[in-house]
């Protein structure tokens, strides 16, 4: 089985209207044919994340490992800044994905 965690977003968007969502797919022939796709967080808004010298990196907080067979992902999850203090709301969570159609 192979599996992949990613955060796609549009092409077409903006910095203000970029939606940013971590989603799952596996396979369970090497990469020849895909499941379909599930999303398991989001959508964030790109301003949402916390800036860093080269923009937000999201990505770089992004894994996916196998526990005992199990799949396990972590990744960046961000919510709105706080209104009245401007400060960011952006953490690393973990969860256990689907294995085979789980």
């Amino acid at each position: 089985m192979f599996q992949i965690v990613w955060l796609p977003n549009g092409s077409a968007c903006s910095e203000s209207t970029c939606r940013v969502n971590a989603r799952f797919i596996s396979s369970d022939d090497g990469g020849r044919s895909w499941n379909d796709a599930e999303k398991i967080a989001g959508p964030m808004l790109e301003t949402w994340l916390v800036p860093t010298y080269a923009g937000e990196m999201v990505a770089d907080y992004i894994s996916a490992v196998f526990v005992d067979g199990r799949p396990y992902s972590a990744f960046a999850i961000a919510r709105p800044p706080n209104s009245k203090t401007g400060r960011f709301d952006e953490a690393i969570y973990a969860v256990r994905l689907p294995k085979g159609g789980d």
